[in-house]
């Protein structure tokens, strides 16, 4: 009993280790952004509707409204920017995902038999495609997370200056990690699950689910 037990969790392990790595991730990841989010940028009191004078020259509520113009002008600029290159990454990702299952599935012929307990060919192209197109989606809303707290930072990071070298770097350092975390986090969840879904076609084909995988 007590090693069956043992091999019980031994097999759960990996399993928790994984979900909890990449929840707590992604939490944390959730924490740092809103902990940037916390320093102000546009005064609460519009009092000052000077918005003409640059960054360096103005004080009080009128640098926070420049800052904060200028960010919304930024912005704007990166979801224009994002909005025309994922329509050519979209394009992209098809284009090549229909090449990869051309050219994997059509080793066999595009023949659904198994042969030896091995999935067919046109099963490792079509899988292997949708590992792609799912790399591919993660990848690019990571990048659209990171284009966000990136412009999201950039006037809190110049706001944070004026108090000193340390909470500009701790604003840019926390901005900065919420790429990073998100990235790993979502990632390391993908992948498993991915894993995890592909099992149930292949089974013990252990190297035709690794191959549509990588």
């Amino acid at each position: 009993r007590t090693s069956r037990f043992l091999v019980m969790v031994t097999s759960m392990l990996p399993s928790e280790l994984i979900f909890g790595s990449g929840a707590l991730g992604l939490i944390f990841a959730v924490y740092l952004w809103f902990t940037v989010s916390k320093i102000r940028v546009r005064p609460s009191s519009d009092s000052d509707n000077n918005t003409t004078s640059l960054l360096e020259t103005g004080s009080g509520s009128s640098v926070e409204h420049k800052a904060a113009d200028i960010q919304d002008a930024i912005s704007e600029g990166a979801d224009s920017f994002l909005f025309t290159e994922y329509r050519i990454v979209s394009v992209f990702m098809l284009g090549f995902g229909l090449v990869i299952f051309l050219l994997l599935g059509s080793t066999e012929s595009f023949s659904p038999e198994w042969k030896d307990g091995k999935a067919p060919a046109v099963a490792n192209g079509a899988f292997s495609t949708v590992a792609f197109l799912l790399g591919a989606f993660t990848s690019s809303l990571c990048g659209y997370f990171g284009m966000k707290i990136a412009t999201y930072a950039n006037a809190r990071t110049a706001l944070e200056a004026r108090k000193g070298l340390k909470p500009a770097f701790q604003a840019a350092f926390r901005s900065g990690a919420v790429m990073g975390f998100i990235l790993t986090s979502s990632g390391l969840l993908v992948l498993y699950v991915t894993i995890l879904g592909f099992r149930a076609y292949y089974k013990k084909d252990w190297t035709g689910l690794f191959e549509a995988i990588a």
